[in-house]
């Protein structure tokens, strides 16, 4: 019989909000779990940790058409919003959607082929505690799957100072909130930590971008928004900006956004482990 795992909170500082629910819900298995895609069967069993507005749980969904798919978030306000996703795509009845926390997964020991997370170590103080219990949860050769940003690895051209200080604004309020914002660097690392030999383990790189006008427009507009949210409040909150350091961050992304030669581009990192 497992352990109960204490809750190890979460550092998520991006909060809820309407920009930061449509960057969510524009990701896709092909788009954010391609490297994943080959590994599902049609019969797979699936769990997908941190799940947000669930959009790539429903995507999985598709391929395991025979199987089941779960996903949980630890917010109650985005679960709702992954059902009524799941029921928009007429997918209510192929996936299941509920609340609960990475450290704590009310599943039994190995009752998953696959347990994928995205984006979601990054945010934990505690990430190898995540893995041990995605570990638990899944069968024994089944895989673990997650891709995790390196956020100093953030590229924005041309350049803005107001963009390139708002990057060290973010990355030291992670770290204030006990987390680590170069996650997909330790990836390879956490997983030998949390019990997965080194032999069973593959890390990949891929990079994330913006470019193009549409793109690019879209993006900057969207972070002009996000940034002024939760995150903004937080970085005013503890210090690390004021109010008027933070409406300039917006508007230097909405400045970069109207720039014909501009790119946005970040380091995943993806990482596969064989239990």
């Amino acid at each position: 019989m497992r352990q109960k795992l204490a809750m190890a909170g979460t550092s998520y500082i991006q909060g809820h909000d309407a920009a930061t629910l449509q960057s969510h819900q524009s990701r896709s298995a092909k788009k954010q779990a391609d490297y994943l895609l080959p590994h599902i069967r049609s019969d797979s069993h699936i769990l997908d940790v941190g799940c947000g507005p669930g959009t790539i749980t429903i995507d999985f969904a598709t391929y395991a058409v025979q199987g089941k798919v779960i996903g949980v978030d630890s917010s109650s306000e985005v679960i709702e919003q992954a059902k009524e996703e799941a029921i928009k795509r007429k997918m209510s009845k192929e996936v299941t959607f509920e609340v609960a926390g990475a450290h704590d997964l009310p599943y039994p020991d190995n009752g998953f082929d696959i347990v994928h997370c995205h984006a979601v170590l990054v945010h934990l103080p505690d990430p190898v505690a995540a893995m041990k219990e995605m570990r638990r949860v899944c069968k024994k050769g089944g895989l673990i799957a997650a891709r995790e940003p390196d956020w100093s690895t953030c590229v924005i051209h041309p350049y803005y100072a107001k963009l390139e200080r708002w990057k060290e604004v973010f990355g030291q309020l992670k770290r204030n909130e006990g987390a680590e914002p170069n996650a997909g660097r330790h990836l390879s690392e956490w997983a030998v930590n949390a019990g997965f030999s080194s032999d069973d383990v593959t890390l990949a790189a891929n990079v994330l971008s913006y470019s193009g006008r549409e793109q690019v427009k879209w993006w900057g507009e969207l972070y002009s928004s996000r940034v002024k949210t939760e995150m903004g409040k937080r970085a005013v909150s503890s210090g690390l900006a004021t109010k008027q350091e933070v409406e300039q961050f917006s508007k230097a992304y909405l400045d970069w956004s109207k720039e014909q030669s501009a790119i946005w581009a970040m380091m995943h990192m993806r990482l596969l482990c064989r239990k």
